[in-house]
């Protein structure tokens, strides 16, 4: 998986993790044969679109979900949000049994 595209930015209900799971190139690094490079992740591809739908679908649903601010911070019209790979902050402690381990 080369790139992961979504609509609306979520750390509470999808779209991105709490967890970093898609960017965090600690997994590709343990575990090489199973996962890959840390895809591209991109955000807000047709945002208004989607929210559309959500909102003539369930409208008392979306506007719950939305007055209790389930979603990430306002981006300008048409703006993506391309986000970068994380590496997770090591102690020292691990960062010495790594380097042991490798």
């Amino acid at each position: 998986m080369r790139r992961v595209v979504y609509a609306i930015n979520s750390p509470t209900m999808g779209g991105v993790s709490k967890w970093n799971v898609l960017r965090d190139t600690e997994i590709s690094n343990v575990m090489p044969e199973a996962f890959g490079p840390v895809p591209e992740v991109i955000s807000g591809l047709l945002a208004r679109e989607a929210e559309m739908v959500w909102w003539k679908s369930h409208p008392i649903i979306w506007g719950i979900i939305k007055q209790r601010g389930c979603f990430g911070p306002a981006r300008a019209p048409g703006g993506l949000d391309r986000m970068r790979a994380i590496r997770p902050p090591f102690g020292w402690f691990r960062s010495l049994l790594m380097l042991h381990n490798n």
